[in-house]
């Protein structure tokens, strides 16, 4: 995969994404996913549609009232997964609440980031 560093901007990072993986991938809060992985896994596992992106809303602030916001507040973190900006930590992350913000950790940074309720500021500076 393409390092982050070396790409100047977001649509450069999609498009290098895209031409070295092909249009198989799909895009959860920012995060370029095969679609195939995903339809095993997440997308499956929450009998969501996986053809949903929240980039795509006029006003994100709706998805927070979405049944899969609900599934992902309580499944997410099984996957590797997390809320990058809570609600509740607009003082530890630097940035206000983004209810389809998610970001990977991996599987053991995310149970404990959810069983701790803090912020991945907050589990960075304890590890």
């Amino acid at each position: 995969m393409t390092a982050a560093s070396s790409v100047t901007n977001k649509d450069e990072g999609v498009d290098r994404f895209i031409d070295e993986f092909g249009s198989e991938a799909i895009w959860l809060g920012g995060i370029p996913l095969f679609k195939t992985i995903t339809d095993k896994t997440l997308f499956k596992a929450a009998k969501l549609d996986a053809s949903y992106d929240v980039r795509n809303l006029k006003n994100k602030d709706i998805f927070e009232k979405t049944k899969e916001y609900t599934w992902m507040q309580d499944n997410a973190y099984k996957y590797g997964f997390i809320l990058r900006f809570p609600k509740d930590k607009e003082n530890e992350t630097g940035y206000e609440f983004e209810s389809w913000h998610y970001r990977y950790v991996g599987l053991e940074a995310a149970k404990y980031i959810k069983e701790h309720n803090i912020s991945f500021e907050e589990y960075c500076a304890i590890n």
